[in-house]
């Protein structure tokens, strides 16, 4: 391992482009995974010239058509390693200052690549939710860390993407946990538990869980004693890998969004397209708030039904709509109660969807150090992560965050 002086070091195992080492024209490097993408993507910047002609194909032998193969290592000052595989994936912009161009690609996993070439055409079921990510994973080609729980589900994939069909599970399955209570005769019910899936791809590989588990279980790593104060140069490096470079908060609780979303209480009006029935669904009946928003589902348990059958299909084995989308609105919509971001020295094992603990000091007069914001300081799921890659020698780690209101940090933490 190299002899890092700074925590925003690294060093360059290799860095190429269709089998070329590029390590020398390279600028810039951005590389991004988020909870709500079923892809990684990035963008390098690279800078050439009449005398090189790496773009005009004098170094590879051929034009670049901005698809080729696409690969990079790196590792920062605590031995993390950085490592990715794929494809470009277009020109984004040239810039021609003088006799030099400098050339912003992007480029895509080979989960994203693959995906453009499949479509699935088969109808699904009884399947377990995770059955279906582990199909459509395996399709193209990737590793998955998969722990999702769910209802089965019915559905025909309609000639769609693998990502495609792990989206419309994510949109469609319904939690263990969710309920349904109703009274045919008052033409009034209520539904209840939790809702809402997820499933993204990390470098390790895609990852599938419900919201209700990411939320309660905490399923993947936690990252600990990361501290945002005033610099300190004489701690040692470990430590400094810990310090939080800048935080801001883009939304704060906004309690009146999320009442206007009608997170707190909704009704659903529903109806019964196969029993000809009409029913509205409260989401919190006992509350003392009036519904903040009225929503009109139809529902058709039958559509797949093509024989004339004595016995009909019970509710909501296949179209599970009375479950599903009441949960959720509520469960979805308080998953963003706050939002921050945070630049870290580079991390290259932090991956969406992990968790990560900071303590936030408030600065008093004359920029000494005070006592904890307790607003800020906690626990918060890493929505995105975006490692951020200079020519100069300096990297760092931008991640934006999701806190819930009961996801903080435990006494003393």
């Amino acid at each position: 391992m190299a002899d890092f002086q700074l925590p925003s070091q690294y060093s360059i195992e290799k860095i190429l482009i269709d089998g070329t080492d590029i390590t020398g024209l390279y600028q810039r490097i951005e590389l991004f995974e988020n909870i709500f993408s079923t892809g990684i993507v990035g963008t390098i910047d690279i800078f050439d010239s009449d005398a090189v002609g790496f773009i005009e194909g004098r170094v590879t032998g051929g034009m670049i058509t901005f698809t080729e193969p696409i690969e990079f290592e790196f590792a920062n000052a605590l031995g993390e390693r950085l490592i990715f595989e794929g494809f470009l994936s277009g020109l984004r912009e040239e810039v021609v200052k003088q006799r030099v161009k400098t050339y912003s690609i992007d480029f895509v996993s080979k989960a994203v690549k693959e995906d453009d070439t499949i479509f699935v055409t088969k109808d699904f079921k009884d399947t377990l939710p995770l059955d279906i990510i582990k199909e459509m994973v395996e399709l193209i080609g990737v590793e998955d860390i998969i722990i999702g729980e769910g209802e089965p589900m019915n559905f025909v994939s309609g000639r769609r993407k693998p990502t495609q069909v792990m989206r419309y599970v994510c949109n469609h399955a319904c939690d263990p946990q969710a309920v349904v209570g109703s009274d045919g005769e008052a033409q009034e019910g209520s539904t209840g538990g939790p809702g809402g899936f997820l499933c993204w791809e990390t470098l390790d590989g895609y990852r599938f869980v419900s919201i209700r588990q990411l939320i309660e279980e905490y399923p993947f790593p936690v990252y600990k004693d990361y501290f945002h104060q005033l610099a300190n140069r004489e701690k040692p490096l470990e430590k400094k890998m810990l310090d939080i470079l800048e935080a801001e908060y883009e939304t704060l609780g906004d309690a009146d969004e999320q009442r206007k979303a009608g997170t707190e209480r909704h009704i659903i009006c529903l109806y019964d397209m196969d029993k000809g029935e009409y029913i509205e669904l409260d989401s919190n009946p006992e509350g003392e708030e009036p519904p903040t928003r009225y929503l009109t589902k139809f529902t058709e348990n039958e559509l797949f039904n093509t024989e004339c059958k004595v016995k009909k299909e019970v509710d909501d084995a296949i179209d599970q709509t009375r479950k599903v989308d009441s949960q959720n609105l509520k469960t979805s919509n308080a998953l963003d109660f706050q939002k921050g971001r945070f630049i870290l020295n580079p991390r290259f094992i932090m991956r969406s969807g992990d968790y990560i603990e900071v303590s936030i000091l408030k600065y008093l007069i004359n920029n000494e150090a005070g006592a904890f914001d307790e607003q800020h300081s906690g626990k918060y799921i890493i929505k995105q992560v975006g490692h951020h890659i200079f020519a100069d020698g300096k990297a760092f780690t931008k991640i934006q965050t999701l806190r819930i209101k009961d996801l903080t940090m435990d006494e003393g933490g």
